[in-house]
């Protein structure tokens, strides 16, 4: 839930050792829930809205802290500001602001060129959310933000991230799902925080160097694996903190090693919801039986609520598609075996 991971950034949550930042935050959320402060969106799942008095004593209560800017407010001291939201685009930005004390900046309207001499001085940004649709590359600098904890990008054009976001030592969420053009990021072996990395929808040829060793890993919507010596299903084998939904892409009609598979571990990955397997096109430099004991050692931890095998070509299903010890895809849930034979 975005909500917690912005509260993880900032500090609120307590951590604990003997039990997930996340669970905290969760247990939090729902208390405030219980207490009306958030209100469920009956047509939209997972969606909570804040009643308009409870937001005007929240606003009331948080003072000059946290403001909203638009492309019209010119007047507005935002000198003690730490916590900003920005609709629309403004000239101006910088001027009225103490960038010094900012901890949070939520830019939501497409971002302008102009804004990126301002980035550099928002030194102790904690939460960085920016938005836009011209924009190709983002500036070195974005490495120097060493307190960064959440960023967000919603980059339409970008194809690349730079090298400097190896250097976000407290990064523990990386969001790039808007970023759908983009082809490469560098390594972030050193991001040994991040515990969400959300790039499902991102056009990567491979992933990250680097993503095996990111053991806090918590949320990863999908591995890309490449041909030609890229990067390998192996690299999940020390990712057994993973949570919800795994998709595994393009490149499984190349595993060519069953150890591969084997080393990838998925039946160690006991919270996992739910995984999908996907084959591309087949060729016949990978012959039947390795393509029959890679998916049988892709096996996956007996909690799996929903797994699908998509696109393979192999003569036999594995054996643990029967398996009576999927308690939960025998309780009702389900296994789809979509093949293209």
């Amino acid at each position: 839930m975005e909500i917690i991971q912005l509260w993880m950034a900032q500090g609120f949550l307590p951590d604990n050792p003997n039990e997930r930042m996340d669970d905290i935050g969760h247990d939090y959320f729902n208390d405030l829930v219980s207490r009306s402060l958030f209100e469920k969106i009956p047509a939209y799942e997972g969606m909570f809205i804040m009643h308009d008095l409870i937001h005007d004593v929240a606003q009331f209560a948080a003072g000059n802290l946290c403001n909203v800017m638009d492309g019209t407010d010119t007047h507005t001291d935002f000198r003690r500001t730490r916590h900003l939201f920005i609709n629309g685009h403004v000239q101006t930005l910088g001027n009225q602001i103490m960038a010094s004390r900012l901890r949070t900046l939520l830019c939501k309207d497409s971002l302008k060129i102009d804004n990126f001499d301002f980035f550099k001085r928002i030194r102790y940004i904690r939460t960085l959310f920016l938005s836009s649709d011209k924009i190709e590359a983002l500036p070195e600098c974005i490495g120097d933000l060493k307190q960064l904890c959440y960023l967000s990008l919603e980059f339409g054009m970008i194809l690349v991230l730079p090298y400097s976001i190896s250097k976000l030592w407290n990064l523990q969420t990386l969001c790039l799902k808007g970023c759908f053009k983009l082809e490469k990021i560098p390594c972030i072996e050193s991001l040994r925080k991040l515990r969400h990395l959300y790039i499902n929808g991102l056009s990567l040829k491979e992933m990250p160097l680097g993503i095996g060793n990111l053991t806090n890993l918590q949320t990863l919507d999908k591995f890309v694996l490449a041909s030609g010596g890229g990067s390998r299903v192996r690299e999940l084998g020390k990712l057994n903190q993973l949570r919800g939904r795994l998709l595994i892409v393009s490149g499984l009609e190349n595993v060519t090693e069953v150890e591969d598979a084997e080393e990838a571990q998925l039946c160690k990955k006991e919270h996992l919801d739910g995984l999908n397997l996907k084959w591309g096109t087949c060729t016949d430099e990978v012959n039947d039986k390795t393509r029959r004991d890679v998916v049988e050692n892709l096996r996956p931890h007996t909690s799996v609520k929903k797994c699908k095998l998509d696109g393979y070509m192999g003569s036999t299903f594995p054996s643990w598609l029967g398996d009576p010890s999927f308690i939960y895809i025998h309780g009702g849930h389900k296994v789809e075996k979509v093949s293209e034979m």
